[in-house]
């Protein structure tokens, strides 16, 4: 992420879905997650990270491995390594800087705040059930769904081979 500001300059407004806009941490709590309507923070560098959205970890190296774009342990340094660009997915709205999910992840049940107050309570599919699109206000995205119930809501995706769409939750 710090790495991409340089190429951001001024224009960090393309860090923040309009439903989910910077809301500042006023209570200077370390690494605040996001909510369906408001911005992450990663708190821990100088300067501090704020998004809406997250990377798809398993596109970037382990880490300690350095710089994703130059590492050449990278798997994935070209979209031609993907198997399944158009379905796999680099960026999308969520509460965290980033995932690893797997298909057998549960989703999260409060889809206002995924994450609660843990940033770390899950590197899964937890992290991107935030209701943010698909009919409902992002305020009054559900806290509390049943499991097996019908997940509401969308996320916007970037995939892979450079396009966009919006994705049911419950299709995650």
């Amino acid at each position: 992420m710090g790495a991409m500001l340089a190429y951001y300059g001024k224009a960090t407004n393309v860090l923040f879905c309009p439903n989910a806009p910077d809301r500042g941490n006023a209570s200077g709590a370390v690494n605040p997650p996001g909510k369906a309507d408001a911005a992450w923070h990663w708190t821990l560098s100088t300067p501090v990270y704020a998004s809406s959205y997250a990377m798809n970890k398993w596109l970037s190296p382990p880490p300690g491995l350095g710089n994703a774009i130059a590492h050449p342990d990278m798997l994935y340094k070209r979209e031609s390594n993907v198997g399944r660009a158009t379905m796999t997915p680099a960026f999308m709205d969520a509460a965290w800087i980033n995932l690893d999910p797997l298909e057998t992840d549960p989703p999260a049940r409060d889809l206002y705040d995924p994450l609660g107050s843990a940033s770390s309570a899950g590197e899964g599919m937890i992290r991107v059930c935030v209701a943010r699109h698909g009919g409902q206000a992002p305020g009054a995205a559900p806290r509390n769904v049943p499991p097996g119930a019908v997940l509401p809501g969308t996320i916007n995706m970037g995939f892979v081979d450079g396009h966009t769409e919006q994705v049911k939750l419950q299709n995650l």
